[in-house]
């Protein structure tokens, strides 16, 4: 069965938000600073504002990352000052720099501030990173943080940075770094080998990418419920763990993990299980879903099963869960 985990961004073609195309502005309450700058379409990276032409800052998760794509995209010159805002909102250098032309030290043009942005608030994007013809619905709502944790591990391409792209990305691209696209293509052989890499690059960077929202990884269950399996196993080593459990009485509910020789169950909850999340279907959809998890905690506990429901703003360390399951151990 495929996964279903961001089919229901969107039902229909008519609901589905603008594309970011030519760096709009956009008004989203849901964040700290509202008036949200989308980059050029296929950009990366979203500054914020409290008020309209008020200042911009970035959040500061992306620091890093900004400072790595200036690095890698050449935009840095041997002063290192900025000479290009590629990636940003169109009008970046004039609104910082007052002219196109003119190359800026980084620190005079960029202000950071802790917890602006989508990921850090739980939101999803109001507008889209690409047409659905061109990308997953995933790619489609958060391209922007794909490509932005792509540049905070210091690589683009084939490209990357001595000392910041971690060893395990940057020795499966030194074989290409001195390879331009002309000499990989005129070898059949080596060109398929590097455009698996690429691919496998490309699906472990948008893993790390959905994890930071709580999607699943592709082609694996949900990305903290999947790290939550991982230290049930090793906590009742030995026992029967069973991922996914759908015993008839739960009528076409399902457990997320359950031990039965011990009936003990537990429910990974993430945030859709306690916000509208407008990606997810919004308040209607939180509503089916809470009467859903009442109804399964009352059949729980019927049929004598011990549930224990792990929310995505518990801890999940090992230490936490011994302490959540002590009756158990």
């Amino acid at each position: 069965m495929k996964s279903k985990a961001t089919r229901r961004i969107a039902t229909k073609i008519k609901d589905l938000p603008e594309v970011a195309l030519n760096s709009p502005l956009n008004i989203e309450k849901g964040l700290p600073f509202p008036f949200v700058y989308y980059p050029n379409h296929y950009g990366t990276f979203i500054s914020f504002s409290a008020l309209e032409n008020s200042e911009r800052f970035f959040c500061s998760c992306a620091e890093s990352s900004v400072r790595n794509c200036l690095e890698l995209k050449g935009h840095i010159n041997e002063q290192g000052m900025i000479k290009s805002s590629w990636g940003f909102h169109h009008d970046f250098c004039n609104y910082y720099c007052g002219q196109t032309t003119d190359a800026v030290n980084f620190d005079q043009i960029f202000s950071f501030k802790a917890g602006l942005c989508h990921q850090c608030n739980n939101q999803t994007p109001r507008m889209r990173w690409c047409h659905e013809m061109y990308g997953s619905n995933f790619r489609q709502y958060y391209g922007w943080y794909i490509g932005q944790t792509r540049y905070g591990l210091g690589f683009k391409g084939k490209n990357f940075l001595e000392g910041k792209c971690p060893p395990e990305i940057s020795g499966k691209l030194i074989p290409y770094a001195e390879i331009n696209a002309l000499e990989l293509m005129d070898d059949d052989v080596e060109y398929i080998i590097y455009q698996k890499t690429m691919k496998e690059l490309d699906v472990m960077v948008e893993n790390l990418a959905r994890k930071t929202f709580g999607f699943r990884a592709i082609g694996d269950g949900w990305v903290n419920e999947t790290a939550l399996h991982g230290m049930v196993c090793k906590l009742f080593s030995g026992r029967e763990i069973i991922r996914h459990f759908r015993p008839s009485f739960l009528e076409n509910l399902e457990l997320d993990i359950f031990c039965p020789e011990l009936n003990l169950a537990l429910e990974y909850q993430g945030q859709q299980h306690f916000i509208p999340i407008k990606a997810w279907g919004g308040q209607k959809a939180l509503d089916r879903l809470k009467q859903r998890d009442s109804l399964k905690r009352e059949l729980c506990l019927k049929h004598g099963i011990y549930l224990v429901e792990i929310s995505y703003q518990d801890p999940l360390t090992v230490d936490f869960l011994k302490d959540k399951l002590s009756t158990f151990l």
